[in-house]
């Protein structure tokens, strides 16, 4: 694969996008590789982004489908003036297959999930405006999905991401990641 993309990869340095499919894993989900990296535009724009690499089998291609077609009906979701807050959902920036497989490159969005935010108060309860924010923002995000004719068929606490003001403990955005199981 020719790519003009650079990706720096922690301790790695500046590396091509070729490179990057050479370098361990960070995590497997399911028969995805996923790594993370920051893609370095022409521009000079720097920008955190995900990998994820799938093997050259019926089963990875499966997969590559059924990631890359709900992410591409959802280009150009995300928050309207003016209305609640829609969440995001990473955009697809490029998608490719080669003799090892299917490939992915997504936005990394910002963010801590439900699961690691809640893991972290050790306990504690969550502020109930907080929750009814998040609720609010999710659902309507799902109904957004909805009205594009996917469903994200993997809706969990860890699959939401919570963009969190410093020291406020508010939310400013909510983010649903994981396309992984989306049915278009």
């Amino acid at each position: 694969v020719v790519c003009a993309f650079a990706l720096a990869v922690p301790g790695l340095g500046t590396v091509s996008l070729a490179e990057v499919l050479k370098r361990p894993s960070l995590c497997r989900c399911g028969d995805a590789v996923v790594r993370r990296c920051t893609l370095t535009r022409p521009d000079g724009r720097v920008e955190p982004v995900i990998v994820k690499s799938r093997p050259a089998t019926p089963f990875g291609d499966e997969g590559y489908r059924r990631e890359v077609q709900p992410l591409a009906a959802l280009a150009g979701l995300g928050p309207r003036p003016g209305t609640v807050d829609v969440g995001r959902v990473p955009r697809l920036l490029r998608h490719w297959r080669d003799d090892r497989g299917s490939h992915v490159l997504i936005e990394s969005l910002p963010g801590v999930s439900v699961v690691e935010l809640l893991n972290r108060l050790e306990g504690r309860d969550l502020d109930a405006e907080l929750v009814a924010d998040v609720v609010e923002r999710l659902g309507v995000t799902v109904a957004a999905l909805h009205d594009r004719g996917v469903s994200h068929n993997d809706l969990s606490w860890g699959n939401v991401l919570l963009d969190l003001a410093p020291g406020s403990g508010g939310v400013r955005g909510v983010a649903l990641v994981d396309f992984g199981l989306a049915t278009p």
